[in-house]
């Protein structure tokens, strides 16, 4: 949601394109994401964060609308969030409320 449109009073806020990336990355794990199509995006509604018995080390857990996830198990958390532009495309436009269908990976 593009925050600064809000803010100013539009009335129908517009939608941002966003990529967040991780580094430190040991392992990866998918529930609900076809990896066969890289090109359909997803809609990020939750993010978590599973520290490890030994610092600074944990899990981060990304949960996308629909149901998917990711579990990504990390050395230490570092990421960094890139504003991509305006939803000119209508890419994050879903028919369902974001929050449906979140579960746990195990």
């Amino acid at each position: 949601l593009d925050w600064e449109q809000t803010l100013a009073g539009e009335p129908v806020p517009g939608r941002l394109i966003a990529a967040l990336r991780f580094d430190r990355v040991l392992a990866c794990k998918s529930r609900n994401i076809d990896i066969d199509k890289p090109d359909i995006a997803l809609e990020m509604v939750g993010i978590e964060f599973y520290p490890a018995q030994e610092p600074p080390g944990g899990s981060v857990v990304l949960m996308f609308a629909r149901g998917g996830m990711l579990r990504l198990d990390v050395e230490c958390l570092e990421c960094a969030l890139t504003d991509l532009g305006p939803d000119h495309l209508g890419v994050g436009d879903g028919e369902r409320d974001p929050s449906e269908e979140l579960g746990g990976l195990g």
